[in-house]
């Protein structure tokens, strides 16, 4: 591969954790400069011993960097970033690359938006080859352009002794023992938030706060809307019922509002659920789910 002075722009994605902020007339910058920024070769396609993974002519290569235990491939498309995510997916998969399970519980419930409320988009971007390692997908858009994505390719991690259904395993294992409270989250009853939330950023299920007993579990999120506490109430409240939750009592205030839920499942677990909510200021409530075990 021939040595070459290379457009900023090119390198950006790569570059974004130095944030270095270059004036848009000095868009080029020496090899060397840009090598020792990076922490290692610079290359406009593949980097030699690139793992072959079959794309469409809608994508193509960008740019590389070879830092010696990993390499980065940079790709761009006009397809949007997610459509992009999925093609490579395929891709990895067709090639033999197999999915890394999340060490996450991967708790569908709680507050979602305003969508579907099974419509949250759960994906897991990081993939391990027996022969070549990890490799992961991460989003680099630049805006008013392309859409890109980076190739993370660790390739050490080959040398782990461990296959990949070995480490999927071992995940497995990790999530379980260190989250006891997986079993409770698969209980966390589905919230979809009213539409006039559509612009809000609420806050997700996986950031649910859980006090220190074992025994309890809390999701939170922001709503902005201008209905009374009573509409509120009622909005959740039909949402429980259809997905098996009795009423055990419900209260409405002028800033205040909330009920509590009882739930059995087949299996017997007895639940207890805690809906309440909190007027902060016009428009802006407060939301609060708490979930426990009531036979345990």
């Amino acid at each position: 591969m021939t040595p070459r002075n290379i457009k900023l722009l090119w390198i950006a994605p790569v570059l974004a954790a130095c944030a270095v902020q270059v004036p848009p007339e000095r868009d080029s910058i020496p090899r060397q400069l840009a090598e020792d920024l990076a922490g290692g070769h610079i290359y406009i396609d593949l980097p030699d011993g690139f793992p072959n993974i079959a794309l469409p002519e809608t994508i193509t290569t960008e740019g590389s960097l070879d830092r010696g235990v990993a390499m980065t491939l940079i790709l761009k498309s006009e397809l949007s970033t997610q459509i992009m995510e999925e093609i490579v997916r395929t891709a990895m998969t067709a090639s033999n690359w197999t999915t890394l399970e999340s060490r996450q519980s991967q708790q569908r419930g709680g507050f979602v938006g305003n969508t579907s409320p099974f419509q949250a988009r759960i994906s897991s971007n990081q993939f391990c080859h027996d022969q070549y390692g990890m490799m992961s997908i991460g989003s680099r858009n630049r805006q008013g352009v392309y859409n890109r994505l980076a190739l993370d390719w660790n390739y050490s991690t080959n040398m782990s002794g461990l296959t990949c259904n070995q480490q999927n395993e071992q995940r497995q294992g990790v999530m379980i023992n260190s989250n006891p409270m997986a079993g409770l989250g698969e209980q966390m009853p589905v919230l979809e938030l009213p539409a006039e939330d559509r612009g809000v950023r609420f806050r997700p299920p996986f950031g649910s706060r859980m006090s220190s007993s074992s025994n309890i579990m809390t999701t939170q999120s922001p709503l902005h809307v201008d209905w009374s506490m009573a509409e509120i109430n009622l909005w959740f409240a039909n949402q429980l019922i259809e997905q098996g939750w009795k009423q055990d009592a419900s209260w409405e205030g002028e800033l205040t509002a909330g009920s509590t839920w009882l739930k059995r499942n087949d299996d017997e677990t007895e639940l207890d659920g805690l809906l309440d909510m909190t007027r902060i200021e016009e428009d802006n409530v407060h939301l609060r789910f708490r979930l426990s075990y009531r036979n345990q």
